[in-house]
């Protein structure tokens, strides 16, 4: 798996090209994948933007749903995703609510979770 500083980088790379339309991230760490889109997002980057995954399966302290010692880690990737959907179109954040980590992360105890969920799918 990357590590912050290469998703970053990683991030960093697809968006100064101004064409991209479908981008696949796999094996980074999900709260700098989501912070960095976040920020290329805000500067006006990935405008044609059609596709967007985002793939956890790199980042284990996202997966160890058991383990308490992630559980930190895993709201702040929550955050950090609801963040991200702030600023994506809403086709593109209606895909990281029901496609990926994003709905795992729902999973970590607030009792208020999946109401934020759905209030944040109705919004979009």
């Amino acid at each position: 798996a990357f590590n912050p500083v290469q998703t970053k980088h990683i991030v960093d790379c697809v968006a100064s090209f101004p064409n991209v339309c479908e981008f696949t991230l796999n094996n980074t760490e999900t709260v700098s994948t989501c912070m960095s889109l976040s920020a290329a997002l805000r500067a006006g980057r990935f405008s044609i933007l059609q596709k967007l995954t985002i793939d956890g399966a790199g980042d284990m302290c996202i997966l160890k749903k058991t383990t308490s010692s992630t559980f930190n880690v895993r709201r702040i990737a929550k955050f950090a995703f609801q963040e991200l959907i702030s600023v994506l179109p809403p086709d593109r954040g209606i895909e990281c609510l029901v496609e990926g980590v994003f709905p795992e992360l729902m999973e970590i105890g607030d009792e208020t979770s999946w109401g934020l969920w759905a209030a944040t799918f109705f919004s979009l």
